[in-house]
């Protein structure tokens, strides 16, 4: 048996419209998670799913081409930055299994050119603090 559609709530050019307004907000506030544009709507969270817009598959191809965006543009980045930290993270996502298997250590093994776990943290907290602070050599 054919299975019904479900019914809106509201007509269909309302919903039409309620769906240009959420590509809006999607689009002028590089938005990448769906609680971020329902909290910028003028209606709740349950409206929102009771409208059926978290079914619209132009918001999702919106949010989710925000987030490929941006992911390009930070691999960019880190492809590009002299910070150590950013290149090691770009290389476990680029790393096979065999390298990302080679690259964890257990803490036995930890020693990293003289250096022990905790020295590692302290520096790459370190390096996290500093591109906090916005300095640019943390590129």
């Amino acid at each position: 048996m054919a299975e019904k559609k479900k019914k809106l709530p509201i007509k269909k050019t309302e919903y039409k419209k309620l769906v240009n307004d959420c590509l809006a907000l999607i689009s002028d506030y590089k938005l990448l998670f769906v609680n971020d544009l329902i909290a910028l709507l003028p209606f709740s969270k349950s409206t929102f799913y009771v409208y059926g817009l978290d079914k619209s598959d132009a918001i999702k191809e919106a949010i989710e081409n925000n987030r490929t965006m941006i992911k390009q543009k930070l691999r960019a980045k880190w492809y590009e930055s002299t910070t150590p930290t950013l290149q090691i993270a770009l290389y476990k996502i680029l790393a096979t299994p065999e390298e990302r298997k080679a690259m964890s250590s257990s803490s036995k093994e930890a020693k990293t050119d003289g250096m022990f776990p905790l020295e590692v943290q302290k520096a790459y907290l370190a390096s996290l603090e500093k591109m906090a602070d916005g300095d640019e050599d943390a590129d």
